[in-house]
């Protein structure tokens, strides 16, 4: 057969791949919503995901539950929320925090406060409502950004309100106060029997017991903590800042009393708010610090190599933006590094590779609700590719064999 048939047969293969490629990077489904939703929880061990939900005055409010893959709503909640003081309407716990899982309802609005003569700001006035009755509980406000003044692990929810911790217990309604200066990076283990966080002003780490209530500086003061992350129960990923944007990332153990250091250490650019990190944790540790704008690492070499031509490839192929993983052994050694992720600042990972999409119309006034696969694409669009390219071949090499009979 003829190279220039086997040319023609890799271009149609590629244009198959490049179909098959864009079909199905499309959504599972779309719904429009004519109210406002926004993205609220992810149940990972009952694969179920919620939304608060409002009516369109904005009176009403819900929390609707989804199972799976489908867009049914299987559970609605209503919720007493007081009436809104702002121009934007509720939101779900997860809009604007990343370390948040509690069976308590958690909702805020974002009202800014000041006047014209004065730098306006944004006060997130949170309310704290029962899972089972939508009963309001509390309310409190956390100022500028919560990002990191709000964790919770099952019925235990800890926030910040006025240079304390409080401890509310959302099944006995009883809430604890934990004095620290400026409390940041408040996380549960995994267990949830410890709470540990960063005093902004001096980088101290603390534990705090749940049960006991009680505040441990686990750290001496040579030792000032940047972010961290754990790891497991008593295992904690410790980031101190280094000079020149990198940062030393090292694992220490709690043995109920101090802590200790058991791994080496390894210093890494950090460009992130605390270290990301996945799981299960047994002789391999991901860790993600790193965020940055490329193309896909599968295809890099070849858009680079067009890019060094002089060929405007990034106008017709735009770069975006990746999370930078590595692997790391027991001794801190990086084994292989990927990339993940791109431009999906607004979709909320579920589970089994799934995840959602809440995007509202312009004013709150509709919602539009999108399913994604987050699978990799490339290998089936790529096997699509191949597989099109034998069929072109046996083709031909039949008419080939006819022709000459």
């Amino acid at each position: 057969m003829k190279w220039y048939w086997h040319l023609l047969a890799l271009i149609l293969s590629a244009i198959a791949a490049w179909f098959a490629g864009d079909w199905l990077s499309q959504p599972l489904w779309q719904i429009v919503e004519p109210h406002p939703v926004s993205f609220d929880q992810c149940k990972v061990d009952r694969k179920e995901w919620t939304t608060l939900v409002g009516d369109e005055e904005r009176k009403n409010w819900w929390i609707e539950t989804r199972a799976g893959r489908d867009p049914t709503v299987i559970r609605r909640l209503k919720l007493e929320l007081p009436p809104l003081t702002g121009e934007y309407p509720y939101f779900g716990a997860s809009i604007g925090l990343l370390k948040m899982s509690c069976d308590a309802v958690l909702s805020h609005e974002y009202v800014r406060v000041g006047n014209s003569n004065a730098r306006a700001q944004i006060e997130f006035r949170y309310c704290i409502l029962d899972p089972t009755t939508g009963k309001l509980l509390r309310r409190f406000i956390i100022p500028n950004n919560p990002i990191d003044g709000i964790a919770g692990h099952g019925s235990k929810l800890a926030f910040v309100e006025n240079e304390t911790i409080k401890l509310f217990d959302v099944s006995t309604k009883i809430e604890r106060s934990i004095k620290v200066t400026e409390p940041v990076d408040l996380t549960f283990s995994p267990d949830g029997r410890l709470l540990a966080c960063v005093d902004r002003e001096s980088h101290q780490f603390y534990f705090i017991d749940w049960d006991k209530g009680l505040l441990v500086k686990a750290l001496g003061r040579e030792k000032h903590v940047e972010s961290f992350s754990f790891v497991s129960n008593n295992v904690v990923l410790f980031v101190f800042k280094k000079a020149n944007q990198e940062a030393e990332h090292s694992r220490w153990h709690w043995d109920g009393v101090s802590l200790k250091q058991i791994s080496p250490g390894i210093k890494m650019p950090n460009n992130q708010v605390f270290p990301f990190l996945k799981g299960p944790f047994q002789s391999e540790l991901h860790v993600s610090t790193l965020t940055l704008r490329d193309w896909h690492s599968q295809l890099k070499p070849i858009f680079q190599w067009l890019a060094d031509k002089k060929l405007p490839i990034e106008r017709w192929v735009p770069k975006q933006y990746f999370r930078r993983w590595v692997v790391l052994d027991d001794q801190d050694h990086i084994k292989r590094e990927y990339y993940e992720g791109g431009d999906r600042t607004e979709r909320h990972a579920l589970y089994d590779h799934f995840s959602v999409e809440v995007e509202p119309a312009k004013q709150y006034a509709t919602s539009t609700i999108t399913f994604w696969n987050e699978h990799p694409i490339w290998p089936n669009a790529l096997a699509v590719g191949v597989v099109f390219y034998l069929m072109l071949y046996v083709m031909m090499l039949v008419c080939r064999r006819l022709r000459i009979r």
